[in-house]
């Protein structure tokens, strides 16, 4: 997971990230990955255990997510 990361600072030999940069990118990562467990946790677990009308509470942490990620990435 790391090495794909840094795919794009590896395709160029002098390109070099400030910090800031960094944390930007491992929060939008983050951000990604909180986004991911909620979908994943609401559309194919929540069924599973009977509770379908529970299943559009995932939309609103989602949609943060997603403009989170947005306000961010750029």
């Amino acid at each position: 997971m790391k090495v794909l990361r840094k795919a794009l600072e590896n395709c160029y030999e002098t390109l070099e990230l400030s910090s800031k940069a960094k944390t930007f990118r491992e929060l939008t990562l983050n951000f990604e990955l909180i986004h991911n467990h909620f979908k994943w946790f609401y559309l194919t677990i929540f069924p599973l255990m009977g509770h379908k009308q529970q299943i559009l509470k995932a939309t609103y942490p989602s949609q943060l997510m997603n403009k989170a990620i947005a306000v961010l990435g750029g």
